[in-house]
């Protein structure tokens, strides 16, 4: 049997419809209901109709002889017959949907019950005082009902089964992600030198930050910004020393964010030459964040000290610049660690997640930092860019030196290289300007870009790229006509 409180909400609803009088307590009518169940409805499985009418017929008739009045018994008469009716209903859902009692749609059996109870000519009930039954039946109201808690099943099941379906298609998927190794999702440091994990066992660790250990390379480098052995390998420093013929400029690429000293490709192509009899002193002159217009800087200082007939760039393609650079929120392409980037651990946690998150990002960063890259290298900044290069130049031949550019690419999938057209634009301002050229991305292009990368985080060269640059540069040297006396350019 349905709760007091449901049978009061039918109530409330049966006075805002209009069908009950608002000023009656009909709370009686229930109370007495619920006191004598076998004499009003028994056992709702086995219950007649009539049988229970004709109780509450019999109990309205006592109340007609204590005088009550007949608007009065008319309504408690209705009142009833809707109770009946909603036990009626209560039973023909439990029949078809067993479950808890709060999963009841009440509201919407209040509406089912009040058509069938209408289409029965309840709403034009009287108590006359006799013992006549109403002579309506159930059979409408069970149906509708019925058919209700039919639908509801069947959405139950069918939701249920895609609920399931999707499950385990999402379960393939996290172990299919597991399996392609997006289970790795690295938290990115607030330095571009230090790491979270260390997943080549490249690195020795540094230290902590909030609780978790970080790792890195002990670097050492002069007042000027230039490399110097590794602080926990100062016997690196020991080689017996050629004189200096040979100056690295560059970047971070060039300094070796990311490698050990001794595996930089500025110290192997000095012993690349070294093991051809050529002992020629390479000084590397990188520095973390140069530009072309602090590498002119760096190249003029130290050229007041020193002569060196042989000058090489390691010119990588953000060295002019980018444009509008504060629209890129995340990976440049070289160091996520100072990309803007949050930690997400729902990233961590799955593999899936994080294979989707990537995606996005991917297209979302390719779309936005190729841009930028792009634009760095056409109107007004690809101007003042190649200005600077030629004036470069000049600078080294003035000295009596010769430069050689060598580009670096971007080690972002090379399969579908964004930024061949920037390596065709360079390598013919060099040709134009008689500037020795060497581009690494047919050598670093074999490799799968990611294998290339220091870590996971940090996309500069890895110490694999630095032996494939040094072995590059070397035979590019070895071939220049009035070098070495071999070969010819």
């Amino acid at each position: 049997m349905p709760s007091r409180a449901a049978h009061n909400a039918f109530d409330a609803y049966l006075v805002r419809r209009g069908y009950l009088d608002f000023e009656l307590d009909y709370d009686v009518v229930h109370a007495v209901m619920a006191r004598d169940a076998e004499w009003f409805g028994g056992d709702r499985e086995k219950a007649e109709f009539q049988h229970s009418e004709a109780g509450l017929r019999a109990w309205l008739a006592r109340l007609k002889n204590r005088g009550e009045t007949p608007d009065k018994l008319t309504q408690f008469l209705r009142c009833g017959l809707a109770h009946l009716a909603l036990d009626r209903a209560e039973a023909v859902w439990y029949a078809k949907n067993p479950g808890p009692y709060e999963k009841i749609p009440w509201k919407k059996l209040h509406r089912l019950v009040l058509k069938g109870l209408l289409k029965e000519g309840w709403s034009s009930v009287v108590f006359d005082g006799g013992e006549k039954n109403w002579g309506g039946n159930f059979a409408d109201i069970e149906m509708r009902v019925a058919m209700l808690a039919q639908r509801r099943k069947t959405l139950s099941f069918k939701l249920s089964a895609v609920l399931l379906s999707l499950f385990a298609t999402l379960l393939a998927l996290e172990i299919a992600a597991r399996a392609l190794g997006y289970s790795r999702y690295e938290r990115f440091a607030n330095r571009s030198d230090v790491y979270f994990s260390n997943p080549r066992g490249y690195y020795i660790p540094l230290g902590s930050f909030h609780g978790e250990i970080v790792y890195g390379l002990p670097y050492a480098a002069t007042p000027e910004g230039y490399r110097l052995p590794d602080l926990d390998r100062p016997e690196t420093a020991r080689r017996k020393p050629c004189p200096e013929g040979i100056i690295a400029l560059g970047d971070s690429f060039t300094y070796g964010r990311g490698v050990r000293y001794e595996e930089t490709y500025p110290f192997l192509l000095e012993e690349k030459l070294r093991a051809r009899g050529l002992c020629v002193g390479v000084k590397n002159c990188g520095r973390v964040g140069a530009d072309i217009g602090d590498v002119a800087a760096i190249y003029d200082r130290e050229s007041l000290a020193a002569s060196y007939p042989l000058v090489i760039y390691g010119f990588v393609l953000n060295d002019f610049g980018l444009p509008d650079i504060h629209r890129i929120v995340g990976s440049d392409f070289i160091d996520q660690n100072n990309g803007g980037y949050r930690y997400n651990p729902l990233r961590r946690a799955s593999a899936l997640v994080n294979l989707v998150m990537t995606r996005l990002d991917t297209a979302r960063l390719s779309r936005v930092t190729t841009k930028a890259y792009l634009e760095a290298f056409t109107g007004q900044s690809a101007r003042r860019g190649f200005a600077a290069l030629a004036a470069l130049d000049k600078s080294v031949q003035d000295r009596g030196g010769r430069l050689v550019v060598v580009l670096f690419p971007l080690l972002y999938d090379f399969n579908r290289y964004p930024f061949a057209e920037i390596h065709k634009k360079i390598r013919m301002f060099c040709e134009k300007e008689r500037i020795d050229f060497l581009d690494l991305l047919p050598a670093f292009s074999a490799f799968p870009a990611e294998s290339l990368w220091c870590h996971p985080t940090d996309h500069h060269p890895n110490e694999i790229a630095h032996r494939l640059a040094a072995e590059a540069i070397a035979r590019f040297i070895l071939g220049m006509k009035g070098i070495t006396g071999e070969g010819g350019k």
